[in-house]
């Protein structure tokens, strides 16, 4: 049975994240951790560092192939190598990798990147389904009834549609939902709540526009 935490057997929930009051998106997205962002950064840093491995073991056949001896000899390696980084314009391996990592991160671009949080005792996690962005709580001290998503999520509670004859899924705050809907019905508060902090600026403006009418393909698919 998938989509379900499988330490407490409780159901994960999901909503759409333009579903929710445009300054709670905002925050969510903003304070959580890019994991995206991070892995192609990491990514990209090893590529770096793997390129200087091979600048270095350039350095090393040369010297082994001109003078066997010396490629043994740890200070006048070091030498050799700091020179072939500055032929390369750079002081050393770690001027090398820093100024590349530096510039090349600029050009990394995620269009639907995931982001990994917590906020008010929700563990959450933004990811994507038919281009718009979908909030899943993966843990929550509010406990939801809700139907079931369609088989783009399975199993998961949708918490666009609470029902009191539901499936119990792990809830949100009903103050972070747009003021238009009822998120009372169905849901029980099982520890601590509270207003999710507002910051200046929508959610929206900084994404770029979301689907209108609705989530998903043609803008009207639950989840």
């Amino acid at each position: 049975m998938p989509n379900y935490n499988p330490e407490t057997g409780i159901r994960y929930g999901t909503i759409y994240l333009n579903h929710l009051d445009s300054d709670v998106a905002n925050d969510l997205w903003m304070n959580g951790k890019n994991v995206s962002e991070e892995n192609a950064y990491a990514e990209l840093k090893s590529e770096i560092e793997r390129d200087a491995d091979a600048i270095e073991e350039e350095v090393h056949l040369a010297i082994s192939e001109r003078d066997y001896p010396l490629d043994h000899d740890e200070a006048f390696m070091e030498l050799e190598i700091e020179a072939a980084y500055n032929r390369l314009g750079y002081d050393d391996r770690d001027d090398y990798i820093d100024t590349r990592l530096e510039l090349e991160s600029e050009n990394i671009q995620i269009d639907e990147p995931i982001i990994e949080g917590t906020c008010e005792g929700v563990t959450y996690m933004i990811s994507w389904l038919g281009g718009a962005p979908l909030l899943w709580a993966f843990e929550s001290p509010i406990i939801s009834k809700a139907r079931l998503c369609s088989p783009c999520v399975p199993n998961a509670g949708d918490l666009d549609s609470l029902d009191d004859d539901g499936y119990e899924c792990y809830g949100i705050p009903d103050d972070w939902r747009r003021a238009r809907t009822d998120p009372r019905r169905g849901s029980r508060g099982v520890g601590p709540g509270g207003s999710a902090a507002r910051s200046a600026g929508g959610f929206q403006a900084r994404l770029g526009p979301l689907p209108a009418g609705g989530p998903g393909r043609g803008g009207g698919a639950k989840p």
